[in-house]
């Protein structure tokens, strides 16, 4: 037999994957347990530089597995052999085999949006880390591809907000309007959360919401009524006397919102701690009728927020009382700006159309030289002792009976008659005097007394530049008292009646009530008629004359 030699023949080099052969380990019970087990297989570290899963981890240019893995080749699929992570479609090669994505791998993969977390299955991002919608954040709030923390114009409901961009504890986010989701009150504009939705305000849902300036009252929008006094007020309107006072709260009487001359009757001087003082708005009843009278006479401070309330035209004011209440033909006693105003309160007022000569002033003693003055004061050439802050509390002096009348028809009243004025002087019986019923000591109408202004009893506030001819001063306004500064005089009910100014009267035009004034002029609750048989020369005020209002 012939033999035959073989030449060379070349091979072609071929990589064939070696088999990893899974052995059998112990497991720490001394069973055997199965390697390929999540419980067997731990996830290599992507941050360590030797693990297969860094991603600085280098590829082989062959393939891992067939026609996968490698620089070249597509990803391998779930249990494909691999060397690095990059070999697998799920970046995650465990212990040379691509294993599936979890939510713990330390790896952005699967549809996760970045590390373990966003898409469909891992959890939701925290913020900062990368996102493609706000349902892959916890804030639910994704912008410009990165998760954004909760913020209240962010378009979504998210922090503990209770409805979109609303609710919740934060301050700065505010609260839900009326139909929004709620948990309580405070999620709400309302403040009124009721079935999980936030409520429209009402004036009858015991909180203070919509535009009401107190708890169920004051404000246009809710069906609110007014406030009372001492509930909390923004305008005027918001409560039922029509006085929303200096601090913010409603007052007994429209006239009363100021501080001086609005709540400084009473005991004591302005200033002193030990004082005692209220409202000089305040009414008392009348004996034996259902009438309330002022407690003190109106001061100077009261007219004066009449006047700026009305911009001083009384005019327009006077032009809507029905005519039981005031005749057209007083119209012209009455102010239509401030300077007429300043001029009927001040102390002339020439050419009044009341004034039987006009060429004089048409009020008496009311200059503050040579023994007169008057406590409203007004600008200009009238060389006042006092400053206004000094005058406006005390009595209101040298007014005349029209501008009276308005006034009190105003404040939702009219002048006392002489009948209800000898009531409050005399308690609705027959005392002698307003204090009878607690003290009856004589008393010496001839004398000063403490129990009222009479007879130069009272005098403040003193100062060095007050002018004197001699020993008399020349502003008697400082003669005039603040309401209430003579408690021991009070009838039963707490009035001030008698004593400081003589009182204008509805009994008719110029009649006024004599019941002692800080001069000289008598008591006893009679009357007389001002301009006939006093003063028809000066029929528009006086410095011994004031007034207090009557209510029905």
């Amino acid at each position: 037999m012939r033999h035959t030699t073989l030449g060379a023949i070349a091979f072609a080099p071929v990589l064939i994957p070696l088999a990893v052969v899974a052995c059998s380990s112990t497991t720490d019970d001394g069973t055997q347990g199965d390697p390929s087990s999540p419980a067997a297989a731990t996830p290599a570290d992507p941050s360590d530089p030797s693990s297969p899963n860094n991603p600085n981890a280098k590829q082989s240019p062959e393939t891992t597995d067939e026609g996968c893995g490698g620089l070249h080749a597509p990803p391998c699929a779930t249990d494909k052999h691999c060397m690095v992570g990059k070999d697998c479609a799920s970046l995650s090669c465990q212990e040379g085999q691509c294993v599936a994505a979890t939510p713990t791998d330390g790896i952005k993969n699967a549809d996760e949006t970045d590390v373990d977390c966003g898409g469909a299955v891992a959890p939701k991002c925290v913020d900062g880390k990368l996102c493609t919608g706000g349902a892959d954040c916890t804030s639910v709030s994704c912008k410009s591809g990165t998760c954004a923390p909760a913020a209240p114009d962010d378009g979504v409901q998210n922090g503990d907000e209770t409805d979109v961009d609303c609710g919740g504890a934060l301050a700065t986010t505010p609260r839900c309007a009326d139909t929004k989701k709620c948990l309580d009150g405070a999620d709400c504009t309302s403040l009124v959360c009721a079935g999980g939705t936030c409520q429209k305000p009402t004036g009858t849902d015991h909180v203070k919401n919509g535009d009401e300036s107190d708890i169920d009252c004051g404000g246009t929008t809710t069906g609110a009524p007014k406030c009372a006094v001492d509930a909390s007020c923004n305008v005027h309107a918001d409560c039922a006397s029509d006085g929303c006072g200096y601090t913010k709260k409603c007052v007994q009487g429209r006239s009363c919102t100021a501080h001086l001359g609005g709540d400084t009757c009473g005991k004591g001087e302005v200033g002193d701690p030990a004082a005692e003082h209220v409202s000089c708005c305040q009414q008392a009843p009348l004996s034996g009728t259902t009438v309330k009278l002022d407690r003190f006479t109106v001061t100077a401070g009261r007219m004066r927020a009449f006047i700026e309330r009305q911009s001083g035209d009384v005019k327009s004011f006077v032009a809507t009382l029905p005519a039981a209440k005031w005749s057209a033909s007083w119209n012209g006693l009455v102010p239509g700006s401030i300077d007429e105003a300043n001029a009927m309160l001040g102390p002339y007022w020439t050419n009044a159309p009341n004034d039987t000569d006009p060429s004089t002033e048409s009020k008496r003693s009311c200059s503050s030289g040579s023994f007169g003055g008057h406590t409203y004061w007004t600008p200009g050439d009238d060389k006042q002792d006092f400053t206004q802050d000094e005058l406006d509390p005390k009595g209101l002096n040298c007014v005349g009976w029209h501008l009276m009348t308005a006034f009190c028809a105003w404040e939702g009243g009219r002048l006392p008659s002489l009948a209800e004025l000898k009531n409050a002087y005399m308690n609705g019986t027959n005392s002698g005097y307003p204090w009878s019923f607690h003290d009856a000591t004589s008393y010496n109408a001839s004398a000063a007394d403490p129990r009222l202004n009479h007879q130069f009893s009272y005098g403040s506030p003193d100062k060095p530049t007050r002018r004197f001819n001699g020993t008399v001063p020349w502003d008697i306004t400082w003669y005039v008292s603040p309401p209430g500064r003579f408690p021991l005089g009070w009838n039963k009910n707490n009035i001030e009646i008698a004593g400081n100014l003589l009182q204008w009267i509805n009994n008719g035009e110029y009649m006024i009530e004599l019941n002692f004034s800080w001069e000289r002029h008598g008591g006893g609750a009679t009357s007389s008629n001002w301009k006939t048989s006093t003063a028809p020369e000066a029929p528009n005020g006086y410095y011994a004359i004031g007034a207090r209002c009557a209510f029905d």
